[in-house]
């Protein structure tokens, strides 16, 4: 039934783009008459000119021209194959008698993929060049026009055709004269890919649905992506995606096929092969592909059809997910990544003589901190999903810079909490009165708080959390933007009612001696945290890395202890505290410029590290697989290692149903993990996953689970 509604959601969306794109090709004057009688303007998405390489030419000779599209912030135009739905931009040229004029190819395309539809784009400003030879007999010193019609279909959230009537006028003379913008052509040029033989460099075989590319790694390097894009429409199946192999010698794609290609295989296609982003480092190349029958492997193909999660066996709706995101931010005040952060908001709501302003005022402050700051990241991972970034929740922590200046906050919090120092902008007081009046926390430090529980809180993936924030990262920005408050939102409701509600301030202990007592306990899970972020570091860092954050931590405490001394009107040294606070700033840029970044290897009771190539192969074996998707800074994954994975229980029961054991680390950024995460539709750990080595099916465990019901899902999986 699940598949059934996956396999109609995916036609009814194609359809509608298709029907949409159609409706757009078939009456491109329709938008403009009914602008034109609204009285609103429509939108603009692209404009195009023309770019010669000369403006006067010299009879029996050639020039280049070349069509210019620019294209609007977030619109696109398409490839000649425009994909599942599109169309692709055409040009009809009217030249002289007797002047001839010559494709020369067209840029590689960039590939969007939304849901089951994917397009093969250009945006920004792409080139089409040409190039136009002028007859022997044209006479001097006379002006010729060349004009072209050019048609596109340019696309955001909606589809709105084009069309221009461009043109251009060169004189004919004894001499060449270049054009102002002459240099543009060879740029335009140098992104047209070759046109190469590559016999016996590609292979190419097709079984049933199935079709499998081998690029031999002469070709050129491949790291994160391998395109096959036919020229000719209707062969491919781009919407059930592709699975890159790694091998030593070569690179495998894999490929579905649709009907057309099915009922009559071609023996050979004209094809782009993309590799990672030719316009960066990547390369791409044009080439004719002799295709054959042969034997093509199903694993890839059924490593693609991911069941639903144990946990949640339907097809997640805005509304659930937002539920989901809300009841996962409730359960995140009780994770133990979250609770140092929270401790400060307990003294808070008790040290009611230094609490400034009504109770209500601080839990809507500290509401607003973490409701912005979850919009701030939302906003983040939209922009950078945008790009084409892989990236996840937690991401920042894959940084080393970062978790280092976490750790010194959190080091520093605690120094506060054992009354070290004061956090004030006042710290240049120097009479006895300091002690006597501290200042106050008000509704700014609540706010503050806010933001720092959401910074501290991402690391951890709470129960319903996982399946919700996925599904954020493939919805548009106001879904996702929904469900990252719903998360919020559940984070901030305890101490927002606790604040509101004042028959239970009226609970809350009087003031007296025992706050002191009270204060420096809570230095502990401060001191806790801070050892949680030194032992995250140590597995990004080599062991001089450590150091740098050990000298930043003395030079921070003596900064700290000056400041307090200056507090308490004491004497201190400024030259000291600047001198210090100098230290601790180098040693964490010297952090932040990788000079101590250290790759992390996973060897643990015959865990493998992760890769898809290794778990492919397994398959291939009829080996059952687990993968444990985690990371050092992620505490739910670090406690279920502890109690659940590699337990006794855990590592007799995978050996005696013979599984291959497999990590995939994401402490530090791993783009390959990245896009793993997102095609069972998570962005986050911890996430375990059993195949079945017969069928290849694969089943996703839920992030909390108990050791019988861990057990009886490995035997399960092997029996499916």
């Amino acid at each position: 039934m699940m598949k059934l509604s996956r396999t109609l959601a995916k036609w009814i969306i194609a359809a509608g783009s298709l029907i949409c794109g159609a409706c757009a090709m078939a009456a491109p004057n329709v938008f403009d008459r009914a602008s034109a009688q609204s009285g609103a303007s429509a939108p603009k998405t692209v404009s195009a000119d023309i770019v010669s390489s000369s403006l006067d030419v010299i009879p029996g000779t050639d020039f280049d021209i070349a069509v210019r599209l620019r294209h609007e912030f977030g619109w696109h135009t398409y490839w000649i194959n425009p994909g599942t739905t599109g169309k692709p931009t055409t040009i009809k040229w009217a030249t002289p008698q007797e002047w001839e004029i010559q494709s020369l190819g067209w840029p590689a395309p960039d590939m969007e993929q939304k849901g089951p539809i994917a397009s093969f784009v250009y945006s920004g400003q792409i080139l089409l060049p040409f190039k136009v030879k002028v007859p022997i007999g044209e006479k001097l010193n006379q002006s010729k026009k060349i004009s072209a019609h050019v048609e596109w279909l340019a696309c955001k959230d909606i589809c709105i055709p084009g069309q221009a009537d461009i043109s251009f006028s060169v004189n004919i003379a004894p001499q060449e004269l270049p054009a102002p913008e002459a240099s543009l052509i060879p740029q335009a040029l140098a992104q047209i890919p070759g046109e190469v033989n590559t016999s016996g460099s590609i292979k190419a075989y097709y079984e049933a649905d199935r079709l499998s590319f081998e690029v031999s790694s002469s070709m050129g390097s491949v790291e994160n992506r391998l395109l096959v894009l036919p020229q000719e429409r209707g062969l491919v199946d781009y919407d059930q995606g592709f699975v890159l192999q790694d091998a030593a010698k070569a690179k495998k794609l894999y490929l579905k096929t649709t009907e057309q290609f099915q009922k009559k295989p071609p023996e050979s296609i004209k094809a782009l092969i993309v590799a990672d982003r030719p316009r960066s480092t990547g390369w791409a190349v044009q080439t004719d592909i002799e295709l054959a029958p042969g034997k093509v492997s199903r694993l890839p193909f059924l490593a693609l059809d991911k069941p639903a999660p144990v946990q949640s066996q339907v097809s997640l709706s805005s509304l659930s997910a937002i539920l989901f995101a809300f009841l996962g931010g409730l359960i995140l005040n009780l994770m133990p990544c979250v609770f140092p952060v929270l401790s400060l908001k307990i003294l808070q709501l008790v040290d009611t003589k230094r609490t400034k302003g009504p109770l209500w005022v601080h839990g809507v402050a500290f509401t607003a901190g973490i409701l912005l700051t979850m919009t701030a990241l939302s906003a983040t991972l939209m922009l950078l999903r945008g790009t084409g970034s892989m990236i996840g929740w937690g991401f920042q922590l894959q940084s080393p810079w970062v978790v280092a200046i976490l750790a010194l906050l959190f080091f520093s919090i605690m120094l506060n909490l054992l009354g070290l120092f004061e956090f004030t902008a006042a710290s240049h007081l120097s009479d006895a009165r300091t002690i006597r009046k501290l200042p106050t926390h008000g509704p700014q430090g609540s706010f503050w708080t806010g933001v720092l529980a959401v910074v501290i809180a991402s690391p951890c993936t709470a129960p319903f959390m996982g399946a919700a924030l996925g599904y954020a990262l493939t919805q548009d920005t106001w879904e996702s933007a929904a469900i990252f408050l719903a998360l919020g939102f559940g984070m901030a409701l305890p101490w927002l009612v606790l604040t509101v509600i004042p028959v239970w301030t009226k609970l809350l202990p009087r003031p007296g001696a025992w706050m002191v007592s009270l204060r420096r306990i809570m230095a502990l899970p401060m001191a806790v945290a801070v050892i949680w972020l030194f032992w995250v570091l140590s597995h990004q860092v080599s062991f001089y890395g450590l150091v740098a954050l050990l000298i930043a931590s003395c030079s921070l405490t003596v900064m700290l202890w000056e400041i307090g001394r200056s507090q308490y009107g004491r004497g201190s040294s400024a030259i000291l505290k600047i001198l210090t606070g100098l230290v601790a700033a180098a040693c964490i840029a010297l952090i932040a410029s990788g000079a101590f970044t250290a790759a992390r290897h996973v060897q643990n009771k015959g865990w493998e590290r992760w890769s898809e190539q290794a778990v492919l192969d397994a398959l291939e074996q009829k080996t059952p697989v687990i993968v444990d998707y985690t990371a050092a800074w992620c505490v739910t994954c670090q406690f279920n290692d502890k109690v659940l994975i590699r337990t006794n229980v855990s590592d007799r029961a995978l050996a005696e149903l013979g599984y291959r054991k497999f990590v995939a680390d994401w402490t530090n950024r791993d783009e390959a993990i990245t896009r793993s995460l997102a095609s069972f539709g998570r962005n986050g750990v911890p996430l375990y996953v059993l195949y079945n080595g017969t069928s290849g099916r694969a089943t996703i465990l839920p992030e909390l689970i108990t050791q019988p019901q861990f057990v009886e899902a490995l035997k399960r999986n092997c029996q499916q």
